[in-house]
């Protein structure tokens, strides 16, 4: 259990650090202005079409009954059939975004701020605003029904680390329930520091050249050609 544990405090201290080294170069190559700002759109426009076709589950659906009536009427009777599929699923991405903005923004603002402070526990490196897994989706419903009810963001977070475990904080606090989790990486690096070291000087003791015997000096200075 302690090899599993320092397994993944090791590699999610690896993630962290690339991620870290991947926001530097992203702000050293872009900086901050509109192509930052239209690259990290684009980066998340992806995630939003798989939302959009529920992982596949569109396709698994729509292919079948557009291969179906295609087969039945033709070309035309299978276009106006994909037509009709894709105005309904623009229909339904323009209520749910009035929906969306017909909130208070304040509480949207706090409700996403929130959602990038907590992990999914299905993926684990991502946070549950990233996460399109239905745990995921679950905490945000859960986030948004105690802000709209009065919930101050402590109370939020406090509510949901008493249910899932400080775990689902992706920065917990220093405390004692998580010192394994800080420790372990600095005490991991000091270790194997201090290891190596005590390696190298051993083996400096073990190659250091031992002192002559008499007779072996008597030996040497007679080679040397010392008679004295």
């Amino acid at each position: 259990m302690i090899g599993r544990i320092f397994t993944v405090g090791g590699l999610t201290l690896v993630s962290r650090l690339t991620g870290f080294a991947r926001d530097i170069v992203l702000a050293a190559v872009l900086g901050a202005g509109p192509v930052a700002d239209a690259f990290f759109v684009a980066l998340r426009l992806p995630n939003h079409f798989r939302a959009i076709f529920a992982e596949g589950a569109f396709n698994a659906a729509f292919v079948p009954a557009y291969a179906r009536i295609r087969k039945q009427s033709g070309a035309d009777g299978a276009g106006i059939f994909a037509d009709r599929v894709f105005t309904l699923l623009l229909a339904s991405q323009v209520v749910l975004l009035a929906a969306a903005l017909a909130h208070d923004p304040g509480l949207e603002a706090r409700a996403r701020a929130l959602s990038q402070e907590l992990r999914c526990l299905v993926c684990q490196n991502q946070s549950i605003d990233e996460s399109n897994a239905d745990l995921a989706h679950d905490l945000r419903v859960l986030l948004r029904q105690r802000l709209a009810a009065g919930d101050s963001d402590r109370q939020i977070l406090d509510y949901v680390t008493t249910r899932y475990g400080m775990f689902v904080l992706l920065d917990p606090p220093f405390a004692p329930v998580t010192w394994l989790l800080w420790l372990a990486p600095p005490v991991l690096v000091l270790g194997g520091g201090g290891a190596l070291l005590l390696r190298a000087r051993r083996r400096r003791a073990d190659q250091a050249i031992p002192e002559l015997t008499r007779e072996e000096s008597a030996r040497a200075a007679l080679l040397l050609g010392d008679r004295r």
